[in-house]
């Protein structure tokens, strides 16, 4: 890692066009070692006519795009590492919870899902994991390293399972920083406390959980000077932006990452726009019909990994919509492109209120409760202030039981760390189908209380057809 970082800082890129260049040349790269090794890519570009030969002259949208549910489906071929297998790898995220664990002493493997129930399997290598930490230090932090003087690191992320955040974080090199990994699920007072007691340099995590660490600052609860203040995971609302600038007196930063691709793109105290990584991560832009749309314009976001070469993704559809400066950053001058607006990838956080008067919230990243193959789509529908009504579409109601038994294990132990468990109640329920926005065509897969009230004015709530459980 260390060898990684001094090339991080000692080939430092000078302009706009430096940038391009150096993401043009690691595309070709790329191509040639997709075209020479896996099997996948293979075959996916030879149905559009494009074969080795081919490789020094293509452009980016000369290419087919994937999708997660494309790479899921040819796992096997798409690496050429007999170990990453589909059969193996699954047995893996099944049987195993612990971020920090290397698979087969080899490679990190990162598990992500959404609201459909269809989870991914993306995979990181030594050399690509080492070039994600030498992110995070030189440019995603503004806040030197010195092996002498370690910077106290506190994160605030959701610690039960193969995650991308906690897989990342965990794994930061103790020669610079001394660290304290708190987890989401703990309730509010506890994260305070252990915050107070740790008084971070720098405070990073999930940005609903930071804005009510901000909260807690300007009541008096939490007092602590960070130097950097940074959030990801979630999306940093300009509310959210100004009430942690308030609290911390330091404007937060913001971290666009992914399983697929851990640091995309991170903004600066000076500027709020996301500066892409883009001499190690190529993103376009296409609208509805796949072609690029003009800048400025949102769109979707479309991601080729330029450093993974353990499980290549080339013209890879994200469910992100956004919009990209090229050139340099319109607003701060920096040489790397910018996103200049995102959608997408909102979930709101679920608050409850206890029986003495005080509220806790509960973080969306209780989403990855429902990897499970028997779960193929979900929702949480709050309707009342402590009552969840919990709508599953599964895959086999046969083994019905053992999925339940285990949701239900995960909804106790989270509303336990939360003190919770005497106010809170809920109910599963089985449902032939879950409808998808009529705006947005995407699920949501949590619908707080405000928002269910709103729905039941419009007559909006979703008809679904169920049988409890």
């Amino acid at each position: 890692m260390i060898q990684q970082l001094l090339a991080e800082k000692y080939n430092k890129l000078s302009s706009t066009e430096d940038v391009l260049k150096k993401s043009d040349g690691r595309l070709k790269q790329l191509l040639k070692y997709v075209l020479t090794h896996s099997v996948f890519y293979k075959k996916h570009y030879a149905e559009q006519g494009i074969t080795l030969k081919d490789s020094d002259h293509l452009k980016i949208e000369d290419l087919p795009f994937t999708t997660k549910d494309l790479l899921m489906k040819n796992f096997d071929e798409v690496s050429n590492d007999p170990l990453l297998n589909i059969r193996d790898i699954g047995r893996y995220v099944k049987n195993n919870n612990d971020y920090r664990l290397w698979y087969k002493n080899k490679y990190k493997i990162i598990k992500t899902s959404g609201c459909s129930g269809r989870y991914g399997v993306f995979i990181y290598d030594k050399q690509s994991w080492n070039i994600l930490r030498a992110f995070f230090i030189d440019r995603a932090s503004y806040i030197k390293v010195n092996p002498f003087k370690k910077n106290r690191l506190a994160i605030i992320v959701d610690t039960n399972g193969l995650h991308a955040g906690i897989s990342l974080m965990g794994n930061i090199p103790k020669m610079f920083y001394d660290l304290l990994i708190l987890n989401v699920h703990e309730s509010q007072k506890t994260i305070t406390d252990k915050l107070n007691s740790f008084q971070p340099d720098i405070l990073t995590g999930y940005a609903n959980s930071i804005y009510l660490c901000a909260h807690e600052q300007i009541d008096c609860r939490l007092h602590i000077q960070p130097k950097q203040v940074g959030c990801s995971g979630e999306p940093l609302t300009h509310e959210a932006i100004n009430i942690i600038h308030k609290a911390f007196r330091i404007p937060p930063t913001n971290l666009y990452a992914a399983s697929e691709s851990i640091c995309m793109a991170y903004s600066s105290p000076k500027c709020q726009n996301l500066h892409i990584v883009y001499d190690w991560n190529l993103i376009e832009v296409i609208d509805e019909s796949g072609k690029k749309t003009q800048e400025e314009t949102i769109g979707n976001a479309v991601l080729t990994n330029l450093y993974n070469y353990s499980f290549p993704l080339i013209r890879y559809k994200m469910n992100d919509r956004i919009s990209v400066q090229l050139s340099s950053c319109p607003d701060c001058g920096s040489i790397f492109p910018a996103i200049t607006k995102m959608e997408g990838r909102a979930e709101d956080m679920l608050k409850f209120t206890r029986r003495d008067g005080s509220e806790e919230n509960v973080s969306p990243s209780f989403m990855t409760f429902f990897n499970d193959p028997n779960i193929r789509s979900f929702r949480v529908i709050q309707k009342e202030r402590n009552y969840l009504e919990i709508q599953l579409v599964l895959a086999d109601k046969n083994p019905a039981d053992a999925t339940i038994n285990k949701l239900d294990d995960n909804f106790k132990s989270l509303f336990s760390i939360k003190n919770l468990s005497r106010d809170v109640s809920y109910k599963f329920v089985f449902v032939d189908t879950i409808s998808a926005d009529a705006t947005t065509g995407k699920i949501t897969c949590i619908i707080t209380f405000e928002k269910y009230q709103k729905q039941l004015s419009k007559n909006l709530v979703p008809q679904e057809v169920f049988e409890g459980y």
